[in-house]
């Protein structure tokens, strides 16, 4: 699955190509238990990652 995720700190940001956040670790907890493959990437606006 690929997850589109805006840059909005504190919920979702890279420091030094890591993703960081809360609603990054919500969203990979979900996804790892679901065991469901994913890849997220970085959107300019909240638009174009929904």
């Amino acid at each position: 699955m690929r997850v589109l995720a805006p840059t909005y700190p504190p919920f979702s940001h890279k420091i030094q190509d890591k993703w960081q956040g809360e609603g990054f670790k919500k969203a990979s907890q979900i996804l790892e238990v679901a065991k469901i493959p994913y890849q997220i990437t970085p959107s300019s606006n909240f638009v174009q990652a929904f």
